[in-house]
């Protein structure tokens, strides 16, 4: 018998090290209005509010209200965008959200569709099945799932760099920045010279060969703009 419950969704403070975190807060400018699908116990959000920003925070269960200015509970499997008012918000923030659901695919349409006249940017974050440690296993035969990390039992479906973005452009979005994150060393090692040696080595190998020595996948994307929302900007600009 396992002595743990694999339906449970564990949350971890990434926000002490060089992390999925630190790309988000690094691409969030103050005074944001966020959207955090997914927020969990609000590690980000604490970092957010820092920045005097304001956050909805919204998760199957209904968040704790310290960190967010509005929460919601929701089945993000049945989210439904547009009751969200999409057109108050800069940020779509889905941080380590997308491996835990079914049909990412409807999850991104739906968001596009609710998006796509606006101006708004979404930042996803994703665990990386093609990291150098996972193809290590599958090299011995090996394809575990555990607690936590990539292979964590809750997680439902895993991309790699290319196919995050093939589903993102196929959902409409296009791309402006792709990070690859490093994995998080002080969760296993604590906060001290090993965990900070092994991260500034990681984040070399990644600039080298990132679809390979990347732990975490971070993409900032946007709505590709609609024609009517074309001619709108153009107007607009005076160029119509």
């Amino acid at each position: 018998m396992r002595k743990f419950d694999y339906k449970k969704i564990n949350y971890v403070n990434k926000t002490g090290f060089y992390s999925g975190y630190t790309f988000i807060l690094d691409n969030i400018p103050e005074s944001s209005k966020v959207l955090d699908i997914g927020c969990g116990e609000g590690f980000i959000a604490s970092k957010l509010k820092e920045k005097q920003c304001f956050i909805h925070g919204c998760d199957i269960k209904l968040p704790c209200a310290g960190f967010f200015d509005n929460t919601t509970a929701v089945d993000l499997e049945q989210i439904e965008f547009d009751k969200f008012g999409m057109g108050d918000f800069d940020i779509v923030l889905a941080a380590d959200v997308i491996e835990h659901l079914s049909s990412p695919e409807d999850f991104l349409n739906k968001l596009y569709n609710a998006t796509s006249s606006g101006n708004i940017k979404l930042i996803i974050t994703t665990p990386n099945i093609a990291f150098i440690g996972m193809r290590l296993l599958l090299l011995f035969g090996r394809f575990n799932y555990s607690e936590n990390g990539i292979l964590d039992f809750t997680h439902k479906r895993l991309f790699t760099f290319a196919s995050l973005k093939k589903l993102l452009a196929e959902s409409g979005f296009v791309v402006i920045r792709t990070e690859g994150i490093p994995a998080p060393f002080p969760l296993v090692f604590g906060n001290g010279l090993i965990s900070s040696a092994l991260l500034k080595m990681n984040r070399l190998l990644i600039k080298i060969l990132r679809s390979l020595f990347s732990y975490q996948i971070g993409i900032v994307a946007r709505p590709a703009p609609t024609f009517d929302k074309m001619l709108e900007d153009s107007i607009k600009n005076g160029l119509a």
